[in-house]
């Protein structure tokens, strides 16, 4: 579920807004705005910058203000765990803006070695293990929502990217709570503001923290993940939200595997596809007997 047509339907790019890009040198693109209405890319020498507009209102998660308090809020907080986009924060009188570099959407990663499909995995859950530590729950953790610096830094300023870094966009269902995980925490707008993935137990009352840890990557037949990849992303939907772990022990788990799957992939070279990937599944649910 987007939450793109629900809170930003109406956003107007009023004198302000432009105004705004105009004082950086920004010159809009020709084919304007994106698939979204409140998303415009412009060029600044060389490179392509992506905007985007939230619409101010009287009711914060009716509007952008929610989404704004939650990047401020990760943006004023530094570290490398977080996996915040690159961004500037920008006011005006009825709306923010966020200006961001235009990167590369993370679907490449299953076209990419393994290596970066465990980068991609293991940054994921630093990202969201960081945003929990702020009491932000992102609720719409998806590869459409996170996007890739693939080879040199992209942007400048607060805008730069680094390559190899995986960053969290759009945070329109983005929540900041008043307390951390284990508390007891549910929200009761997921069918308004809700993510790409229905949630097993409910959609009335959803614990956001362990909504979070709800990940899922592509099944597909011409896609391959290894099938202990796939076995821990299945621990990690579990129906009940009790039985998922957090994302501490999601964490610790991924370590291992990632471990133990580069530990076996030199037997590529000796054995049938088929015949390690079935050895390193087997690994896998043993070891997890341990951790």
């Amino acid at each position: 579920m987007s939450s793109d047509n629900v809170l930003f339907e109406k956003f107007v790019w009023g004198e302000a807004e432009l105004a705004a890009l105009d004082a950086r040198n920004f010159k809009r693109n020709s084919g304007g705005k994106l698939a979204s209405c409140n998303i415009w890319t412009v060029e600044c020498a060389t490179l392509i910058l992506c905007i985007k507009g939230l619409q101010k209102s009287a009711v914060p998660k009716k509007s952008g203000d929610e989404e704004a308090r939650c990047i401020e809020k990760l943006l004023r907080t530094p570290s490398p765990r977080n996996h915040t986009i690159p961004a500037e924060l920008v006011e005006c009188p009825d709306s923010y803006l966020i200006f961001m570099s235009f990167l590369a959407p993370s679907d490449m990663i299953y076209t990419k070695p393994l290596s970066v499909l465990l980068d991609f995995t293991e940054q994921i859950l630093e990202g969201i293990q960081f945003m929990q530590e702020q009491h932000i729950a992102f609720v719409d953790v998806a590869p459409s929502n996170v996007v890739y610096a693939p080879h040199e830094p992209i942007g400048f300023g607060l805008l730069k990217a680094m390559p190899g870094r995986f960053y969290f966009i759009d945070f329109g269902s983005a929540h900041l709570l008043p307390g951390g995980p284990g508390g007891g925490l549910v929200i009761t707008d997921y069918k308004t503001y809700g993510g790409h993935y229905d949630p097993p137990e409910s959609e009335d009352r959803v614990d956001p923290y362990a909504y979070d840890v709800l990940q899922r990557l592509k099944k597909e037949d011409k896609i391959y993940v290894p099938s202990a990849l796939l076995d821990y992303i299945d621990i990690l939907t579990a129906p009940i939200p009790e039985h998922r772990p957090s994302i501490q022990r999601a964490t610790r788990l991924f370590i291992v595997l990632r471990i133990w799957m580069l530990c076996t992939n030199w037997l590529q070279r000796v054995l049938k596809h088929a015949h390690v990937d079935w050895f390193t599944l087997q690994g896998w649910r043993l070891i997890q007997c341990f951790i």
